[in-house]
Order: structure tokens, then sequence, then C-alpha cells
């Protein structure tokens, strides 16, 4: 692997590895603090999926634009710091240099590894809007679907995906994250560091991060809107990236960020905070009764009819 990080980008590097500066030392205090915040708080979502073996309440469409998200930015950020790599990888800086020039990789890279197992087990566990009876699968199933309105259980899930689709979306996305990583190391090798191809591949690769940033939690906004319930979605989780992607807004201003990135940041954020409003809104202040629970209880109505002709 250091062999490979030695020869990846060495063409154009003819200066020596300098002492990393990234904004100063509060601004490099916060953004490691942040990278391990944000990798935490994917930890209650990863455990509410997994503990109710369902996705039921979470939008597939905007786990899977966070992860493209994430990725993009990752990859995109780290060719733009491949030098501060390559310093590490030749052990020309110290530790503490070494996390203050790839620090903004780790910052990012933290999210990867924190959203894809979310997206993972959303697809592992996926919630078509069906509940299901153990003695009796199908009948209990027909009955209920029969009683309850369509859109009643159209609106309890992501209504784009079924779990083919869902199975599909899993696949193509594992297939991208290989081939960008497949045409990043082309271009290093073959292109060089500080290229006008490897500068337009990180370029256009932030570009799709920021796109799908801004549009990320939409789709979950609408269907925690449209079923009235928080479902299996980790209030938590939401509770601590709402002020966290505010965080990283000011410290992208504090950094001299681009505009259009603190821009980008901010829509996540303001977003972030109108789900944050959402969720505490139908978990602990609406009582009319939610659509997730209508349809238990319809279910739940049909089996006590199914006893009671049983007994006459």
């Amino acid at each position: 692997m250091l062999d490979l990080i030695h020869n990846l980008g060495d063409k154009t590097i003819t200066s020596a590895c300098e002492d990393p500066v990234q904004g100063g030392t509060a601004n490099e205090v916060i953004m490691g603090v942040l990278g391990v915040a944000t990798f935490i708080t994917y930890v209650p979502m990863v455990w509410s999926v997994y503990e109710a073996k369902s996705s039921k309440g979470i939008s597939l469409t905007s786990m899977l634009l966070v992860c493209v998200t994430n990725f993009a930015s990752t990859v995109g950020v780290g060719l733009q710091n491949w030098q501060s790599v390559i310093c590490c990888g030749q052990s020309k800086w110290s530790t503490v240099q070494c996390l203050e020039g790839l620090n903004p990789i780790l910052l990012i890279g933290a999210n990867v590894i924190g959203c894809v197992p979310v997206y993972v087990l959303c697809v592992i566990y996926f919630y078509s809007g069906e509940s299901v009876d153990v003695e009796s699968q199908e009948s209990r199933s027909t009955f209920k679907s029969s009683l309850a309105p369509q859109n009643l259980l159209e609106d309890t899930t992501d209504v784009l995906y079924t779990q083919k689709r869902a199975n599909w979306s899993l696949f193509l996305y594992t297939v991208w994250e290989v081939v960008v990583i497949a045409l990043c190391v082309i271009l290093l090798a073959t292109e060089g560091t500080h290229s006008d191809a490897v500068k337009w591949y990180a370029d256009s690769l932030n570009v799709l991060a920021g796109i799908a940033m801004a549009f990320s939690w939409i789709p979950q906004i609408y269907v925690t809107y449209k079923a009235k319930d928080v479902g299996n979605l980790s209030i938590v989780t939401i509770l601590t990236q709402a002020p966290g992607a505010a965080v990283v807004c000011i410290s992208m201003m504090i950094a001299g960020q681009q505009i259009t990135a603190i821009l980008q940041n901010a829509i996540a954020a303001l977003c972030l905070s109108v789900l944050l409003v959402l969720c505490i809104k139908y978990k602990y202040f609406d009582k009319r009764g939610t659509k997730y629970e209508k349809v238990e209880n319809t279910d739940s109505e049909s089996g006590d009819d199914e006893i009671n002709v049983a007994k006459d």
C-alpha cells in the first residue's frame, strides 16, 4: 500500500513537504472533534434499524443521497489533498502533522463510515408498507390490505422503491464507488497529482457532492411528513447532526471556504432542522395517532374479527 502511495502522483511533486496549515489550531480541533462526533451520530440510527429489523419511516432515497454526498466529497477532497497523503505515506511528516494535513479527508470519511451501514441495513430490512402475521402471513396481509386505504400503506415508506429496486440501488451504488476509485488510481498514475485532469475530476466530484447534499434530506422530510410518524428514524441522530451541520458551516466560513460550499452545507443544515422539528412534533406532541399506528390497529381489529367469526 505504501509503495502505491509513493508512486501515485510522484511525477509532479518537486517540492519538499511543507508544514500543513489548515486554518489554525482551534479550527483543526473543531474539525477533529466533528469527525469523531459525526461517526458516533450514526450509531443510534444503525441500532434502531437493526433492532427493529425494519427501515420503516426512513427514506432510502435520502440515505442513498447522503452516501453519494459523503463518498464523492471524500474522494474529491482526497485528490485535492493527495500531496498530504504522499507526505504521510513517505513518513516526511510527524503524526501530528499528518492529522492536520489529512483532517479534511478524515472528517468527511467519518461520514462515509457512518452512513453506509445505515443505507445497507435499510436495504436489507427494507420496509414495504406491509405488516405480516406469523401464523397466517398471506391471509392476514391480504385481509389488512383490503381494509386499509392504498395510500395509507404507501405513505409509510419511500414509494419510489420496492425490495428489488432497493437491492439494485445498493448494487449500482457499489459499482459506482468502484468506478470512482478506479478512475482516481488511473488519473494519479498516468497524469500526476497536480495535473489538470485530476483537478477537473476532483472538482466534478465536489460539485456532485454539493448537489446531492443540498437535496439529500428533502425526501426524508417528505416521507416523515406524509407518514406523520418517525418510524425507525433515530431522533438522536438527527438531533446531533442538525447543530453539527451548522457548526460545519461556521467552521468553513472561518477557514475561508468558497461561498458555494458554505451555501450547500447551509441548505443541508436547514433541511435537518426542519426534519428535527417534524420528528419531535410527531414523536412527542402529536397525539392524534399516526398512520403506522392506524395500520397496526387495522391489523389487530381484523384479527379480532377473525376470532369473533371463529366463535360464531
